[in-house]
């Protein structure tokens, strides 16, 4: 009698192919695992971008079963949050903001004065923890804050707020560097004595990605687009003093790499730098041709304009989201170089940070103050409506609000001051300009204030200094700050 052979299970699947992540802001992770791409990017940011940093710690394997995987992640997570509370200012609160509906990011806000604000301020401190530590720190303030910084009276027992300290500072600049200097040694509270409530206000430390450039600086060129009034916002006194281009966009930061190779700048900075100097090339070309040179002279040039144009693909490329530790090392190295302008070894950590970031299309700044009441609506073809802020009904608008708003045939209608963001202004709108791209000076106008570290600026009333010309890109450039660092270094960002 035959025996039945036995059955055979069938061969096992094979794995997945492995996925490269092009938008990953510090390069494509050969792997197919979420977590494993996720560890592979915080170890580029946190350990590859500044220096006396511990090595990366290895790469956890893809073959761990789902349950231990959840069980890690979710420890991680949970030490992720420690960290953060352990690392972030006391003065600001963090918070999760999302980007027209869909883009997630994180703020930290935190309470201070209008930049123009340079009158005597009072500022009360609640909570101390300790009153004698809490005198420490007033002597270890930087002899330039300890001027214009001082007591009033000694330390007060509140049954409801514990220790109370009143300080009195000279200039109300001086308030997030006084208030971050003490409470990186003492527990406490502050708030502003502003009874009427017209001095205070409250501002986000926010990341800007190139990426969005275009929201932000809209109807502007990429070549010339800077802000239009709130350039108090930003902050490059890290960038090299050779540096003659304030890096607003992908464009802007481009025109500053003349020199460095191709192949040594990250992408997507690299196709960003490629179409440029296309582009540039190919207007040689043209003047060359319009001034009557033989073909056979442009021959090289053209040669070259082929292998830029190769290294630019035909789909666009984009930065991706960074992960929240990224967030906060991003927001740390901003924060550093607005507040603590006094110390010398945070200034040149975080300045190495923020040129890591630039190389991918990412910086810190300020947003804010968002005073959102309504005022200022009408001006547009169609008014915006808000589903969660009811300030902006027509039944809650003021009169004045709404005479600018109503049309003379009563139409609910804005008076077209400004063009579309389509560039299709309606039949009877005011003059359309969406296709045509302002110029903007700026950053010529605030060039030198914007290389001076925010807490070292001029008064808004005084003219800037001049800090002499800019010269091309060298191989060694030197910050504003001291710090130095090789140009190459900074550009690849790792």
């Amino acid at each position: 009698m035959a025996t039945r052979a036995p059955t055979q299970a069938p061969p096992p699947p094979p794995p997945p192919p492995p996925v490269v992540v092009l938008t990953s802001p510090f390069g494509g992770v050969p792997t197919h695992h979420p977590r494993a791409r996720a560890d592979v990017a915080i170890a580029h940011a946190l350990y590859a971008t500044t220096r006396d940093r511990p090595a990366a710690a290895p790469l956890r394997g893809c073959e761990e079963d789902a349950d231990a995987d959840a069980d890690a992640d979710a420890d991680a997570d949970a030490d992720a949050d420690a960290d953060a509370d352990a690392e972030r200012p006391a003065a600001c609160d963090e918070r999760v903001k999302h980007i027209g509906g869909i883009g997630r990011t994180l703020r930290w806000a935190y309470r201070g004065v209008d930049y123009r604000d340079r009158a005597p301020l009072t500022v009360l401190f609640s909570r101390v923890e300790d009153a004698d530590a809490f005198s420490r720190a007033m002597a270890s303030l930087p002899a330039a804050l300890a001027e214009r910084a001082t007591r009033d009276g000694d330390a007060e027992w509140d049954d409801e707020l514990g220790w109370c300290v009143a300080l009195n500072l000279q200039d109300a600049g001086d308030l997030m560097a006084v208030v971050t200097h003490l409470q990186a040694h003492v527990a406490c509270d502050y708030a502003l004595d502003d009874p009427d409530g017209t001095r205070e206000r409250e501002f986000e430390l926010g990341i800007e990605r190139f990426d969005r450039s275009a929201w932000n600086f809209w109807n502007q060129t990429d070549d010339t687009a800077a802000p239009k009034q709130s350039w108090h916002k930003w902050d490059f006194s890290w960038l090299p003093d050779e540096w003659a281009t304030l890096p607003f966009t992908w464009r802007r930061l481009a025109a500053n790499l003349d020199g460095v190779p191709l192949a040594s700048i990250p992408a997507p900075l690299s196709h960003h730098v490629a179409a440029a100097r296309a582009d540039a090339g190919r207007a040689r070309l043209a003047a060359d041709a319009a001034a009557g040179a033989p073909a056979s002279a442009g021959a090289l040039g053209h040669a070259r304009l082929r292998k830029l144009r190769r290294a630019v693909p035909a789909r666009k490329r984009v930065t991706g989201r960074l992960l929240d530790a990224q967030a906060r090392e991003l927001l740390r190295a901003a924060h550093a170089r607005r507040f603590r302008t006094h110390d010398p070894r945070a200034m040149a950590d975080a300045a190495d940070t923020l040129r890591a970031y630039l190389a991918h299309g990412y910086t810190g700044r300020v947003f804010g103050p968002y005073r959102q009441e309504g005022m200022h609506v009408g001006h547009g073809k169609e008014p915006r409506g808000f589903k969660s802020m009811p300030q902006y009904d027509p039944r809650e608008l003021p009169v004045h609000v709404l005479n600018q708003i109503y049309r003379c045939d009563g139409r609910y209608a804005g008076k077209c001051a400004r063009a579309s963001r389509s560039g299709r202004a309606g039949a009877g709108a005011g003059p359309a300009t969406a296709k045509r791209g302002r110029v903007m000076c700026n950053d010529e106008h605030y060039a030198e204030q914007l290389r001076a570290p925010p807490m070292l600026r001029a008064p808004p009333t005084a003219a800037p200094t001049p800090v002499g010309p800019w010269r091309g890109i060298t191989s060694a450039s030197t910050s504003r700050d001291g710090s130095t660092a090789p140009a190459s270094t900074w550009v690849v960002g790792s």
